[in-house]
C-alpha cells in the first residue's frame, strides 16, 4: 500500500451487539492495510469495541451509529465513533473504578491504551458528549 495516501474507512452500522465484531474486523483490515504494526492494532479495538459498546448500551433512542478509521500518511492512527444519542458530560480523564464493580470501566480503558485520546461533541447539535 502506497504509504504517500492515507488509508479512511467509514461504516454506519446498526446499534446492536452483532455490530461489535463487524466494526472490529474492518478496522483491523484497514489499520493493517495501511502500515499499523499488529500491537498498535489491538489497543485500537480494544479502545473502539469499548466506545461501541458504550453506544449499544447507552445512546438512548438511536438506532444506528458511526464508526471511521483513518492511517495518516505520517502513520498516525485516528478512530472515531459517532452517534447522536443522549450524550453525557464528560470531565476530563476517567477514573478507574473500584476493584469489585463489574461496570463503568469503559472510558478509563478508551483513554488508557491509545497514545493520545479526546472526547469531542459538536456542541452545536448537543451540549454533551457522545454516549
Amino acid at each position: 500500500m502506497r504509504a504517500d495516501v492515507p488509508v479512511r474507512i467509514t461504516m454506519r452500522l446498526p446499534r446492536e451487539a452483532a455490530s461489535l465484531r463487524l466494526v472490529r474486523v474492518i478496522t483491523d483490515g484497514a489499520l493493517s492495510a495501511g502500515g499499523a504494526a499488529a500491537h498498535s492494532r489491538q489497543d485500537v479495538a480494544l479502545a473502539l469495541t469499548e466506545a461501541c459498546t458504550n453506544i449499544i448500551r447507552h445512546a438512548g433512542m438511536v438506532d444506528s451509529f458511526e464508526a471511521a478509521a483513518t492511517v495518516t500518511t505520517d502513520g498516525e492512527c485516528i478512530v472515531e465513533v459517532i452517534d447522536h444519542g443522549n450524550g453525557f458530560v464528560y470531565n476530563g480523564q476517567p477514573v478507574l473504578p473500584p476493584a469489585n464493580t463489574l461496570r463503568g470501566r469503559g472510558l478509563y480503558l478508551i483513554t488508557s491504551w491509545p497514545t493520545r485520546c479526546r472526547c469531542t461533541a459538536n456542541r452545536a447539535k448537543a451540549p454533551r458528549c457522545g454516549s
